[in-house]
């Protein structure tokens, strides 16, 4: 028989209804597992403060850099003038090139990518962790100096050339230039990216649904196709489609690689337009052009997005199923069924870590081997051609002992130039970085620390340059520094990079402040401290490793930067890279490659410089090293080279995880 409450119904109450003891739910574990069993209570991070004065500058700043330019080029683009430009035969035929060279090289660096993350991180071949940075180097070298480094591999007397023709004496020249040279670079230059995306979501796969496929009768080649690759999916969307935003907005290799065999993209033909008389009017003619790559990049993002919806969803349900709607079917019954279940599932596990004999550890070095193969092929060989060519006193010259002079370097660096190019990379740079730090600090404090209305808005806005070609971003600001007073200025540029570059910053510093607990703040406020000072004082305080380190990315970003730089450049405002573009294009090739090599080398050491310095912040502020360096997982590639390249065989992407709390303050 059921029982009642046994207290009395009180006044204006209904008497209590019996309820069945099935439905009845379990009672309480005794008074010592009571808290443990009550469902924990998520508390939201974000304070009701208002701190007025600060968003009200946010605010201002985040319309004047972000807004207005962008605005503009749209309103422009979308005119008379500009949609008249768009019917110059030029334009489709680019448009087309440019679809065909972005797309392609995204296909060749996701399939790439892929089988880097599974052959680094899932076979776990020998040596995987020298092999991972040594395959990340492109993903240091800008661009257009890896187009230099591969026009230098495959000059006539280049070292490419000269051993095919000691093998086949006759064979013809080969060269990189022409569409097919740039897809392939692009591609290499696009793969790090790539599989720091798909290493990142294959680390996140559980073992388990693996191990539960191949207990279930499935082989290694059935678990990666029925298990892993639809886990995936999400990632390989993601990696292909910010692939073909990339490249659809690269400028140094299709003018390098492209130009000279007349093959034309929509960033060369908008630098043709505004370096000749080709156009009367080319500003609504770039501006048009500009929202063309705009609409082909949102296009590529909202077709990511359908498809990722979906895929994730999927994938969600797998992981929460334990793997049986993804290609184990009645696994976990199967492994149930067997009394040694326990002992086949630890089998297959020591398979697969520890290897199945002599067999597989061939296969692993065979693997390794023809990774170091291309690795080196891909991405030493172009950086030591170029060095090669620097120190030779003319292209063509045999490389002998006679023959090695560090002429070139001198001429570079004495080169006026050189030195005005070198000077204004350094002086944008750290502008740069002081400018997207505060004003994405700002932008990410107010989104994840405070509630308002206007945080969505505000949050779009910070984020939305990141979907943006650096053509548009140039463009915008051609139309706009003239109403500002900056046209052909330096800080027309400086207003460029700001706007290009503020999302790195939000992206990097929103992980940890979002996941910060609010009982410091809330300690501040209890102690007397204002709105402000509670913010500043806390949890800014926490994430300034972070903030520090994304500013320097900004600033290693800045001074390697040419798209933006090229088409805002003006008497008195040449950056480095449109120096050594300059030079390139002037025919001074050994010249060009000296200070290409020093600009690689700089970089290289530069963000490892980087990485130092945040882990002194870290140990200076007592943060904890995971919540200081928590990078969400859609942050872009980019952003990540700190923690990918630290990354051992045995590494957890970092991208997981999370910062707890704010515990980690000693």
């Amino acid at each position: 028989m059921s029982r009642t409450s046994s207290l009395p119904p009180t006044r204006g109450s209904t008497a209590p209804v019996a309820a069945p003891e099935a439905s009845r739910p379990a009672a309480r574990p005794a008074t010592g597992a009571s808290r443990a069993w009550a469902p924990a209570r998520v508390r939201d991070p974000r304070l009701r403060i208002r701190v007025p004065w600060l968003r009200a500058l946010t605010w201002i700043g985040a319309l004047v850099l972000i807004a207005l330019p962008l605005l503009t080029v749209l309103s422009t683009g979308l005119s008379t003038a500009g949609l008249a430009a768009l019917r110059d035969p030029a334009v489709p035929e680019a448009a087309v090139n440019s679809v065909v060279v972005a797309g392609a090289s995204a296909v060749v660096a996701t399939f790439v990518a892929l089988v880097l993350a599974v052959v680094l991180d899932r076979i776990r071949v020998p040596g995987g962790a020298a092999l991972r940075w040594v395959l990340l180097l492109p993903f240091l070298v800008p661009p257009f100096i890896g187009a230099m480094s591969w026009i230098a591999l495959f000059t006539p007397n280049g070292m490419v050339n000269s051993a095919v023709r000691a093998v086949f004496p006759d064979a013809p020249v080969l060269d990189v230039y022409g569409p097919v040279g740039v897809v392939l670079l692009m591609a290499v230059h696009t793969y790090p990216t790539a599989y720091l995306l798909i290493g990142a979501a294959l680390a996140r796969i559980p073992r388990s649904l693996e191990e539960a496929a191949r207990v279930g009768g499935s082989g290694p080649v059935g678990t990666f196709f029925h298990v892993t690759l639809p886990l995936l999916r999400p990632a390989l969307v993601a990696a292909l489609v910010l692939g073909f935003a990339s490249n659809l907005s690269d400028f140094g290799i299709p003018a390098l690689l492209g130009l000279p065999e007349g093959y034309t993209t929509l960033t060369t033909l908008v630098y043709r337009f505004l370096a000749s008389a080709t156009v009367v009017n080319p500003l609504p003619a770039a501006s048009a052009i500009g929202v063309a790559l705009l609409t082909l990049a949102a296009l590529a993002v909202w077709v990511q997005a359908r498809t990722a919806g979906a895929a994730e969803a999927s994938a969600g349900s797998a992981v929460a199923s334990g793997g049986q709607s993804v290609g184990a079917p009645s696994a976990g019954a199967r492994v149930a069924g067997v009394g040694a279940a326990g002992t086949r599932v630890a089998g297959v596990r020591a398979a697969g870590t520890r290897g199945a004999g002599v067999g597989v550890d061939g296969l692993r070095l065979g693997l390794a081997v023809a990774l170091w193969v291309f690795a080196l092929a891909a991405t030493v060989l172009p950086l030591v051609a170029l060095t090669v060519q620097s120190v030779l006193p003319a292209p063509g010259v045999p490389l002998t002992a006679e023959t090695v002079t560090l002429e070139n370097y001198s001429r570079a660096l004495a080169n006026p130039a050189t030195i005005d190019g070198a000077w204004n990379s350094l002086v944008l740079a750290v502008g740069a970085g002081i400018g997207c730090t505060v004003l994405g600090l700002l932008v990410a404090v107010l989104v994840t620390r405070t509630r308002s209305w206007d945080n969505g808005p505000l949050d779009l806005l910070g984020l939305l340059p990141q979907a943006l070609p650096g053509l548009v971003v140039a463009v915008a600001w051609l139309l706009v520094s003239p109403f500002l007073g900056i046209f052909d200025t330096l800080w027309s540029i400086l207003a460029a990079y700001v706007m290009a570059f503020t999302a790195l910053v939000v992206q990097m510093v929103r992980a940890p402040l979002a996941s910060a607990s609010a009982s410091l703040e809330e300690a501040a406020r209890m102690g007397g401290a204002g709105p402000a000072r509670a913010l500043l004082g806390t949890t800014v305080r926490m994430v300034l490793p972070t903030a520090v380190l994304a500013g320097v990315v900004v600033a290693l970003t800045a001074v390697r930067e040419l798209t933006i730089s090229i088409l805002l450049v003006a008497p008195g405002t040449r950056t480095l890279g449109v120096t050594i573009f300059n030079l390139q294009q002037a025919g001074d090739f050994n010249s060009a490659s000296a200070l290409a090599v020093l600009v690689a080398v700089l970089g290289i050491a530069g963000l490892a410089l980087a990485y130092g310095v945040q882990s002194v912040g870290v140990r200076r502020f007592g943060v904890r090293r995971s919540e200081s360096r928590s990078i969400p997982a859609s942050s872009p590639a980019s952003t990540r080279l700190p923690d990918a390249v630290a990354m051992s065989d045995d590494r957890v992407p970092l991208a997981d995880s999370r910062a707890g709390s704010a515990d980690g303050v000693r």
